[in-house]
């Protein structure tokens, strides 16, 4: 195995690791590459991937830490993973795997080693995109069966995974430490505990939670966070088989604190550990001593017979006698009463009429009935109900539907920007590619008109009962009418159950108004994306107008391309060069004026040259002013023996020419 890894580093000439040489030599069955140390590179991970892919038989633990992964890295490892049959133990940490494509191949990678039992993905600034395929890992019925698994030190806030640790039947340990979860997700893993049987394990400690807490029950806002994640594990551990929890607890919630007390000493034996970094549990007093008493008291139940610890005499007799309630709602719920007692209303005297003042309630939903008004409660509730469900069938439409409008937009803009720069280059051999191009796009363009149209009628239907769910008055102040039909109530006979009445009365108001609120909101976000496909079928109208525009130049060209064919080829040629003559190129003077303008400047040129020999006197003067007589003395004998008279001799200028 040695020799395939050295190859594999000759190949990618690499340095052989001396921490995988190591484990190599001394057969060990963990190999730890830490990276801090000394960097790796891809093709470092190619080496270990060709080591991992050939399955040695003593690997069983593979740990890799350090620095951030490359993809080509991580790609590099996920492949030998696929191939590996041995590792049944995993740590990736610090090497931020975010959400990749490499990434779900890891995850593919790890679902393929059968006998993968844990998984350590901490320091990894995974986040909510990665929690579904991570959550395929826990909600896989086939093998691997994770036993461990740590998200600790990640950025998941928005994703639980409590829907799937409820049907998981493998894990015992998992822990989410340290990540930003929401308050509600926080809760439903809480909650989760109620259901999975076979967690021993749940890390959620390293949560930063602040202000009132947001749920129904507290209007006021006076229950703060801290206090509600103490009462809803209290709640929880009453039907919990957990037997560790590391968790924030307050150690100043002195009356919550006191209800986790009493639920640990009085109704729950498996619990044997809580993990808070805010309490030193060496040094407690108060509710914080009986919840380790009663932690140490479950301890003992689990190892057996040992002798009795004289200091938890009292809390193991207190739960001998009480039996757990975990265990009694699970028989409850596998055996269900044939019969339930119905809620009834009592009278202190029977012989009092129906009308009587003197009537005392007993139950609180009946209080709640009778404030609202049961029938008109119950329909609320269900119109409510049908609403969410129809306003989320609806908005997955509209978003189909939009998406749809918005790629064939975006498809026929890029086909015809493609069909204008064929044509504008008016080459014969593409018109017929353009020709096809215009068929498949106006093909295309019929069969969304006739989508178009059933769209419509599915957006007016929505708008039509969207118009119809829009309630005229408050839902709850029509069911309150129904106070007119009821009896009035003693309010001294009331004083014990006026408040409880009160606070469901007002919880109920809260919750339905924020449940209207959130549905309001929801129509207006509906009425905002039917615009917007309003919009897009304006501007898929202004597509089809320049497709007409684009067709009607692709039929004047094929209609000269036509004539083109017709024409001979002799007749063409002469068209050619006569068009070609009359194109301007540029501000370039075409060929046939330029060379008419060319001989015309050089016949002027002859003619000023033979015009210029002709006027020129044929010797150079030798000064711009020259004096001689005229006539000259040689010439006036001449003159004089014709019969010429000579006028007196004068002096003539002339100037020298140029």
């Amino acid at each position: 195995m040695e020799s395939v890894y050295t190859e594999a580093c000759t190949s990618k000439e690499v340095i052989p690791q001396s921490q995988v040489l190591s484990f190599l030599k001394t057969q060990s069955p963990s190999l730890i590459i830490d990276s801090s140390t000394q960097s790796l590179s891809d093709n470092d991970f190619f080496s270990i991937c060709i080591l991992l892919s050939n399955s040695p038989s003593h690997l069983k633990d593979l740990s890799i830490t350090g620095e951030p992964i490359s993809e080509i890295s991580l790609q590099y490892l996920s492949d030998g993973l696929d191939s590996n049959q041995t590792l049944s133990k995993i740590s990736l940490t610090k090497l931020s795997l975010r959400h990749s494509k490499s990434f779900i191949l890891l995850i593919i990678s790890l679902q393929k080693c059968p006998n993968l039992e844990s998984l350590d993905l901490s320091y990894n600034l995974l986040d909510d995109n990665t929690g579904p395929y991570i959550s395929k890992l826990i909600n896989s019925d086939k093998a691997p069966f994770l036993t461990f698994l740590n998200l600790d030190h990640n950025q998941i806030s928005n994703f639980s995974f409590a829907s799937s640790l409820n049907k998981n039947k493998s894990l015992l340990d998992f822990s989410v430490n340290s990540n930003p979860l929401e308050y509600m997700n926080f809760v439903s893993l809480l909650e989760m505990l109620t259901v999975n049987k076979t967690l021993q394990h749940l890390g959620v400690k390293g949560m930063i939670f602040k202000g009132p807490a947001p749920i129904k029950e507290n209007p006021s806002g006076l229950l703060t966070i801290q206090e509600a994640v103490t009462l809803k594990l209290a709640n929880v551990l009453r039907y919990s088989y957990i037997c560790s929890i590391s968790i924030d607890l307050d150690p100043n919630t002195d009356l919550q604190l006191k209800e986790l007390e009493n639920t640990i000493i009085k109704h729950n034996r498996m619990l044997m550990k809580i993990e808070s970094p805010f309490i030193d549990w060496e040094n407690v007093t108060g509710p914080l001593l009986g919840i380790l008493k009663g932690l140490k008291a479950n301890k003992w139940f689990s190892e057996g017979s040992h002798p009795v610890p004289k200091d938890l005499e009292d809390i193991i007799n207190i739960k001998k006698t009480y039996k757990s309630s975990s265990q009694t709602s699970l028989e409850d719920k596998k055996t269900p009463k044939k019969i339930q007692k119905k809620d009834t209303i009592k009278r202190t005297n029977s012989s009092d009429s129906r009308n009587s003042e003197t009537t005392t309630l007993n139950n609180s939903k009946l209080v709640r009935e009778m404030s609202f008004g049961k029938a008109s409660l119950s329909k609320y509730i269900n119109e409510e109900d049908t609403l969410m469900i129809y306003l989320q069938t609806m908005n997955d439409r509209i978003v189909g539907m939009e998406e749809k409008i918005s790629n064939y937009t975006n498809k026929t803009d890029l086909l015809l920007e493609k069909i204008d720069a064929r044509a504008g280059r008016k080459n014969c051999e593409e018109m017929p590619g353009v020709c096809k191009i215009l068929g498949d796009i106006q093909e295309r363009l019929d069969k969304f008109e006739k989508d178009k149209i059933c769209q419509n009628e599915i957006i007016e239907g929505y708008i039509q009962k969207l118009e119809a769910f829009k309630p005229s008055k408050d839902p709850l102040e029509q069911s309150r009418k129904s106070l007119r039909h009821t009896r009035p109530l003693n309010p001294e006979k009331l004083e014990n159950s006026s408040f409880e009445a009160q606070e469901i009365m007002t919880s109920e108001g809260t919750g339905r108004s924020s449940k209207s609120s959130k549905t309001k909101d929801r129509i207006s976000r509906l009425e905002q994306r039917i615009e917007r496909i309003e919009q897009n079928s304006l501007d898929l109208g202004k597509v089809k107008q320049d497709l007409k525009g684009t067709i009607e130049k692709v039929i004047n060209l094929e209609s000269m391309m036509s004539s083109i064919k017709e024409t001979p080829k002799k007749y063409i040629k002469e068209r050619i060069w006569d068009t070609e003559k009359r194109l301007d190129g540029f501000g370039i003077l075409p060929g046939e004026s330029e060379s008419i303008v060319m001989n015309a400047l050089l016949e002027k040129a002859h003619y000023a040259r033979i015009n210029n020999s002709l006027s020129r006197p044929k010797s150079q003067l030798s000064s711009s002013k020259d004096t001689r007589r005229t006539p000259s003395t040689e010439l006036k004998p001449s003159l004089r023996s014709k019969d010429l008279s000579v006028k007196k001799d004068r002096y003539f200028y002339r100037l020298k020419y140029p």
